[in-house]
C-alpha cells in the first residue's frame, strides 16, 4: 500500500473522528460509539505504517478508550455487547490498564442476545474478569465462564477458548500455540474477506498487517510472565512497547489529534 492511499485514509478517518465525535456526545448508542472507536483505530494504525512513529497511534488507542468509556457509563444496558473487546484492546495497548478496568466494570455482565452470540460474549467476558475484575471469587468466577464456554461450543473447535484455557492454567505452553493458531486463522480470514470484497481497500490497507486484538493478547500474555517471540506477523514490534499515558477519560471530546 502506497504512503499515498494511507495519508488519504488517514484523513478520511480524522474526518469521520469529527463527525462521529460531534453525534455520539448527542446521541449515546452502541452504534455511534463503535464507529468512533472504529475512525481512532484506523487514523491511528494508517499514522504508523505511513511515519513509522507511534505517538499517534497510542493517542488515538487512548482516544478511542475514552469515547467508548462515555458511552458504557451514559448508554443503555440493553444497547451494550460485551463480545465487542476492540475498545478493551485499544485500551490495553496504549497501556491504560485503569482504563480497562474501567471498562470492565461499566461492561454488561449478561449476554446481549438480541446483538450477539453466546461464545462471543464469554471469551471477552473472561478476559474482562480474569485480568480486570479482580475479587475473591475470580478464580471460581473464571472457572464457570470457561465451563459455560465450553458447553456452549458442544465439541466444536474455538482457538479463543484454547487461549483462555491456557491463561487461566498460565501455561505458556499452551498459550503460544494458541496464540500461534490465532494469528494464522486471522491471517486467512481477513485474505477471504478482500477476496470476496466484503472488506475495502481503505480497512485491509491497515487492518491486514495489524491486529488490535493480537497485540492486546499479547500484551496480557506478557503480564503473566510469559515469554513471546520477539517477531509476530500482523504484530508490529514497535506498537509493543509500554507507553507513560496517563488516562484522561475526557481528552476525545477534544474529537481531533
Amino acid at each position: 500500500m502506497s504512503s499515498e492511499y494511507l495519508s488519504s485514509y488517514m484523513k478520511n478517518a480524522t474526518d469521520d473522528i469529527r463527525f462521529t465525535t460531534a453525534k455520539l456526545q448527542k446521541s449515546i448508542t452502541y452504534d455511534l460509539a463503535a464507529e468512533n472507536s472504529f475512525y481512532y483505530r484506523q487514523k491511528g494504525a494508517c499514522h504508523f505504517f505511513y511515519t513509522g512513529q507511534t505517538s499517534v497511534f497510542f493517542e488515538c488507542m487512548h482516544k478511542s478508550a475514552g469515547s467508548y468509556l462515555f458511552f458504557l457509563k451514559n448508554g443503555k444496558e440493553s444497547d451494550k455487547r460485551t463480545s465487542d473487546g476492540n475498545v478493551l484492546f485499544d485500551a490495553v495497548n496504549a497501556g491504560l490498564w485503569n482504563a480497562a478496568q474501567l471498562i470492565a466494570q461499566h461492561s454488561r455482565k449478561t449476554c446481549n442476545f438480541d446483538y450477539e452470540y453466546e461464545d462471543d460474549f464469554l471469551y471477552n467476558y473472561f478476559l474482562l474478569n480474569f485480568f480486570f475484575l479482580k475479587g475473591d471469587d475470580t478464580d471460581a468466577k473464571c472457572a464457570q465462564i470457561l465451563k459455560d464456554y465450553e458447553q456452549v461450543l458442544a465439541g466444536d473447535l474455538d482457538v479463543r477458548f484454547l487461549l483462555c484455557k491456557s491463561i487461566y492454567e498460565k501455561s505458556e505452553v499452551d498459550f503460544l500455540e494458541s496464540f500461534d493458531q490465532f494469528l494464522l486463522e486471522r491471517a486467512e480470514k481477513i485474505e477471504k474477506m478482500i477476496q470476496r470484497e466484503v472488506m475495502g481497500e481503505e480497512e485491509w490497507s491497515w487492518a491486514r498487517y495489524f491486529s488490535n486484538e493480537g497485540l492486546a493478547l499479547l500484551k496480557l500474555g506478557e503480564s503473566l510472565g510469559f515469554e513471546l517471540s520477539t517477531n509476530y506477523s500482523q504484530i508490529p514490534e514497535a506498537l509493543r512497547h509500554s507507553t507513560t499515558l496517563q488516562f484522561n477519560s475526557e481528552l476525545w471530546k477534544e474529537g481531533l489529534i
